[in-house]
């Protein structure tokens, strides 16, 4: 038979460890010090940064991407995610290298090519944009967002009727 000091003393053990927090840089560990899973970790974080950008909170969803980014080199969402961000924040040297290492990644992806238009557009390059467009735009005909992105750059080169 279990005194009760005892079963208490192994209660608040427990509940301890269950509280544990854990720290994304280094091996964290879940309920009862058992190795959280890593791709879960980088998921929720992914998740945080995607909800941060969309809320418009493009320094948290930058400071969350580059993160992921340099912790996973390879994953190509971090980086798509860190460029979009830098380009929300008027960062484009770090955008543009981030779209270089993007681009490695994942070669004649028009995904890239619509960004990279944008990424343009918002910079007030226009020709290049539309360079960068076209291209997204050939390799994805059916894309409504390249198609939208295309319609910014034709509404921005048409003249407005003066009156």
């Amino acid at each position: 038979m279990i005194k009760f000091p005892t079963a208490l003393l192994v209660t608040g053990v427990l509940v301890l460890t269950a509280c544990q927090s854990a720290d994304l840089n280094a091996g964290s560990t879940g309920l009862f010090g058992y190795p959280a899973s890593s791709s879960s970790l980088l998921h929720a974080r992914k998740i945080e940064a995607r909800t941060q950008f969309r809320a418009e909170n493009y320094a948290a969803s930058f400071d969350i991407f580059k993160e992921i980014s340099e912790a996973h080199p390879r994953d190509s969402d971090a980086w798509l995610g860190l460029a979009a961000s830098a380009d929300r924040l008027q960062r484009f040297d770090t955008a543009d290298s981030a779209y270089s290492r993007l681009s490695s990644l994942k070669p004649g992806d028009p995904t890239v090519y619509n960004n990279l238009g944008y990424s343009h557009l918002l910079r007030g390059n226009v020709k290049t944009a539309y360079a960068y467009l076209a291209q997204a735009r050939q390799l994805a005909p059916g894309s409504r967002r390249i198609a939208n992105n295309l319609q910014l750059i034709r509404s921005r080169a048409t003249p407005k009727a003066t009156r």
